[in-house]
């Protein structure tokens, strides 16, 4: 091993590192519980992009009486807590501290001097008519006053931007507009303006779900009745606000209705008041210094306004109500959809009608709602608030002569490599050394997430892991169920016709889940075996009958008769070929799968008149909808139908996916559904967005990181950026702080050395599209690239993930070793075979969370963002990692914001987001074996074992493929090489579980 590698941060030891950077940051491995984890300590606070401070504007910021000066105030504390900042009011007393003169053009000596004293980075402004034309002259002057400080303009209400002059929207434009609504952001992006979404907060502390002491204490306070139903309403007191909808709650017998409005100050006003008050409405006027005892006495909030213009987009009283744990009934108002239309303690009305009968039923189901408002609280917004103000500074950042020098020859070294490709495509273009991975745009895969749904229980434990599958001597095609059994650790017990009357009595006895049978088969079946599988299904069994056609109608026949019972006939398409499947929304059977539809896949059979069956999939052609998989109830079991598909005789690896949506996908989805736990599957669903290319620097080469960590904040996602150690040099410290600072939601990992074509290709290669590299250069590249690494990581005591991203494609076989002795723990790439490499007929290569089968090193699979079956390996317990260029998702990462809420819907369980190295360490199965306990199978060199059961679990842990002289070790046991490693770990903990070597010592 060269001393580059054997320096390497991250390679495997158990000793105490740490390094101490620049930036004051120290990086620490060290034992967390059971499984080792890597934290930034870090030295000092996060500084500020500059030490100039943040003004905040706005106008009567001190008063506490409405939304937009509850909103600036909070505001600004909240920011004052993260970076230097001052608050300014226009209009405010003159003994304030902040308080500056009314003035329609901001024409003051005192915040002349203000802004010359303090010089500030940036301005926030937030005006109470933020988008007309008077708002934006005013912005345009503030930042003339200031002298180059970017100015941000609040603008969270409905208002849209004015209609003029394209020529003369630059003057008047601010550098960025906070919206409060998506619709907000689009039309002022359409306006000519930078836009971004900020929604109102909330202050969590003082609003927060009172104890039923508490509660009762505070009703006694405010006279109100223990027994009551108390439905509260905060804000002004105007006939636009609909607040006549609350009066035929207030007509419902012991309902109290609470209204808190600011004071009657008119005639409309008055008049109001006391229509409310004679329909029975407790009307509370003016300030009310604590409004948070009303709201933690109350039982439901409702929201009645319709006309957009009397609140923010996001109405701060709903989000208070939110986080004091009330149920909200509300109009479609403003942004208010779009954050909630899919939660349970939100109900949206359009009616009078509607809102009595949502307030009634939200008061008895009794949600709490807390959990949704505390994304909401001010501590957030402020971050976003920052994110996106950083991410305008990085946008307007100057380059240094030193850092422009770099970005030209790095810019002009990826030209180079690039012209030689282009050479060498148009001379070898279609010698390409490898077979490629082909997107079939003829299979189109549409996703229902909408419908998808959740299990309502937890996986159970499997009572037997026994299957039976009974297909004929001479049969020439494939045994999915045989296949599948094996792929899922199931045991098989296989009976030929004539033995299948003891094989289904010995099913019965036993109590075997499922047994399995082609259909052609039926007709070689006796009488004995047609009784012996209706007892088997009458006691709780599954027959599961595949590759049904129009010929075996009359071996249906017989065994409906012995059932009695009229099973659908098998019928061939008119239009056979072209079709569409469509698996069930019932997650039950599909699991991950559910709702899911498959365009062009070939089908020739169908199911008609299926009465009384439920459907488990469907196949349309030309419009026409039919049944492909259907299940019949009988006694306390079930019988599974299912049509022949049109792959016949194909390993599993092959015949898996969209072309076995008829064959082999419905087999493994009966066989996960009635085994549970005793198949191999994985303890949580682990996905990752990786990005190629980008320096780890905003701006040119790299990525607005700023907005990377927003949006995968914002929308639940973990962003990995495969860079090239050639261009660490690039590296911004604010970058790399931020991916110190959010490890959970950024990362960056290897992206080769120089990336100068494709890196690590064939050592032996002439006349190819690729030039060849001997290993020996391969080596230096990956020792290089080592180096860089480890200098980087010295510098800015920030470690890259240990997980290689090939540039081009995967290596060759030959290079698997150094990258193991070099410290990495993976390499991840779309193409599943190493070059060089070559598949067993049996391999299960592609299916598994790693594959081991080239030496012993994990290789992990990954998909292009244009690739849609990643669905596919979310039902077999893949890790989801979805890989692209910059160029694919755009500046706004739009893309993985929107693939990110459909894999987030579409899983079964909560989405464990991680870096690449992060998904290394969860890669391995676990199954629950009836006779001998729960088994774990290891596909990495090592994992954090997970017990997220409520009792202690024994683990017996394997790992093939192992190198020679290998063997497991964990916190507590070492396993003998070649050998299971057992360990107990307790419940709600975890154990490190490696794979390790004895090194020999030293002589003398």
């Amino acid at each position: 091993m060269s001393r580059a590698c054997r320096s390497l941060p991250f390679a495997a030891t158990l000793k105490r590192q740490v390094w101490r950077s620049k930036a004051g940051m120290d990086l620490e491995y060290f034992h967390s519980g059971d499984c080792v984890k890597a934290t930034l300590a870090l030295g000092s606070p996060p500084r500020p992009f500059s030490q100039r401070p943040i003004f905040v504007m706005g106008e009567q910021i001190s008063e506490s009486s409405n939304g937009y000066t509850v909103g600036s105030s909070s505001l600004a504390a909240a920011l004052a807590n993260r970076t230097p900042c001052r608050t300014y009011s226009f209009g405010a007393p003159s003994d304030q501290p902040g308080s500056l003169p009314r003035s329609k053009l901001l024409l003051s000596w005192g915040l002349y001097r203000e802004i010359r004293r303090h010089r500030p980075d940036v301005i926030v402004y937030s005006p109470v008519s933020p988008t007309s034309l008077a708002g934006l002259v005013r912005t345009s002057l503030l930042r003339l006053l200031a002298r180059g400080a970017r100015v941000v303009l609040i603008a969270l209400n409905s208002r849209s931007l004015p209609n003029i002059p394209r020529f003369l929207r630059p003057a008047l434009r601010p550098d960025l507009i906070l919206t409060g609504s998506s619709s907000q952001r689009e039309a002022a992006l359409a306006w000519g303006a930078n836009a971004e979404i900020l929604t109102s907060g909330v202050d969590t502390s003082r609003f927060h779900p009172p104890t039923s002491e508490e509660k009762e204490s505070l009703r006694a306070k405010w006279r109100v009745s223990q027994r009551a139903r108390v439905i509260l309403h905060v804000g002004y007191l105007r006939a636009s606000r609909n607040l006549k909808a609350l009066l035929p709650l207030a007509a419902n017998p012991n309902t109290h209705v609470i209204i808190v409005v600011n004071a009657a100050t008119d005639g409309e006003s008055k008049g109001l008041k006391q229509e409310l008050v004679q329909g029975g409405i407790r009307v509370l006027e003016g300030h009310q210094p604590h409004i948070e005892e009303l709201y933690r006495l109350a039982d439901c909030y409702v929201f009645p306004a319709c006309a957009w213009d009397e609140a923010v987009l996001m109405p701060l009283s709903v989000l208070e109500a939110l986080a004091t744990g009330l149920p909200v009934v509300t109009t479609p108002f403003g942004a208010l959809p779009e954050h909630f239309s899919d939660e349970e303690g939100v109900r949206f009305a359009s009616s009078d009608r509607e809102i009595v009968e949502a307030a009634q039923r939200l008061i008895e189901a009794r949600p709490n709602t807390r959990p949704l408002a505390e994304s909401y609280s001010w501590d957030a917004s402020a971050a976003k608030l920052l994110n996106s103000i950083w991410s305008l500074k990085t946008r307007r950042h100057q380059l240094r002569i030193g850092e422009l020098r770099l970005l030209v020859v790095a810019a002009l070294w990826r030209r180079i490599w690039h012209y030689e490709e282009v050479v060498r495509s148009l001379l070898w273009g279609t010698r390409l050394g490898y077979e490629p991975t082909v997107i079939l745009e003829r299979t189109l895969i549409r996703i229902d997430a909408s419908n998808h749904c959740r299990p309502e229980e937890p996986m159970r434990e499997g009572q037997s892991d026994r299957v039976g599958s009974i297909r004929g001597a001479d049969h020439k095609r494939s045994d999915w169920i045989s296949m599948t059994a094996r792929f899922y650790g199931l045991r098989t017990q296989t009976a030929v016709p004539a033995g299948c009357a003891s094989l289904l009595r010995a099913a019965t006895r036993e109590r075997w889940p499922l047994v399995g049978a082609s259909s052609g088969e039926l007709e070689s079946w006796d009488a004995e075996a047609l009784e012996a599988a209706a007892a088997y299904v009458r006691q709780g069994g599954a027959l599961f009958l595949s590759e049904n056609t129009p010929q075996s109608q009359a071996s249906l026949a017989r065994l409906g008769a012995t059932l009695g019972l009229q099973l659908p006939t098998c019928n061939e398409l008119q239009a056979a070929g072209g079709a569409a499947v469509t698996f069930s929304t019932e997650c039950e059977f599909a699991h991950e799968l559910a709702g899911v539809r498959v365009e062009t896949t070939e089908a020739r059979f169908a199911w008609g008149n299926p009465r009384g069956a439920r459907v488990l999939a469907t196949v349309e052609t030309e419009g026409k909808q039919e049944s492909a998989v259907v299940e019949i109830g009988y006694g306390a079991g079930r019988l599974v139908l299912n049509v022949k598909g049109p792959v016949d005789d194909s390993p599993l690896a092959k015949a898996y996916g969209p072309s076995g949506s008829l064959s082999v996908l419905p087999v493994m989805m009966a066989l996960r559904r009635e085994y549970h736990d005793a198949v191999w599957h994985p303890p949580r669903t682990l996905a990752n967005f990786t990005i190629d290319d980008p320096a780890l620097r905003n701006g040119p080469l790299g990525l607005d990181y700023n907005r990377a960590c927003a949006m995968a904040s914002e929308f639940g996602f973990h962003l990995s950026v495969a860079t090239i150690p050639r261009d660490l040099p690039l590296a911004q410290t604010e970058v790399v702080r931020l991916l110190a600072e959010h490890p959970d939601l950024l990362s960056a990992c290897f992206h080769g050395n120089s990336h100068n074509g494709y890196e690590f290709y064939h050592s032996q290669a002439s006349h190819f599209r690729f030039r060849g590299r001997s290993l020996k250069e391969q080596q230096r590249s990956l020792s290089k690239a080592v180096q860089r690494a480890t200098r980087f990581a010295r510098e800015y005591g920030y470690t890259i993930d240990p997980v290689m991203v090939f540039p081009l494609g995967i290596g060759p076989v030959e290079i698997l070793p150094s990258l193991a002795n070099c410290g990495f723990v993976a390499t991840c790439n779309a193409y599943r075979i190493p070059l060089g490499g070559r598949l067993s007929p049996d391999s299960e290569s592609g299916l598994r969370p790693a594959d081991l089968e080239w030496e012993g090193f994990p290789l992990i699979w990954r998909r292009w963002i244009n690739d849609p079956r990643y669905v596919f390996d979310m039902f077999l317990g893949r890790p989801v990692i979805i890989s692209a260029h910059p160029r694919n998702v755009g500046r706004q990462l739009l893309p993985l914001a929107e693939r990110a809420a459909i894999i987030n819907r579409m899983a079964l369980t909560p989405v464990q987001w991680r870096s690449l190295s992060g998904i290394a360490k969860g890669c391995y199965l676990q199954r629950h074996d009836p006779a001998e306990g729960w088994k774990v199978w290891m596909m990495s060199n090592e994992i954090c074992l997970e017990n997220q059961s409520p009792a202690d679990r024994e683990y017996s842990i394997f790992r093939p493929m192992s190198p020679p002289g290998t063997f497991l070790v964990s916190d507590t046991q070492t396993a003998a090489p070649g050998e299971s490693l057992v360990t107990l770990v307790p419940a709600g903990e975890s154990r490190r579980v490696m794979l390790a070597s004895r090194k020999p010592r030293a002589s003398g």
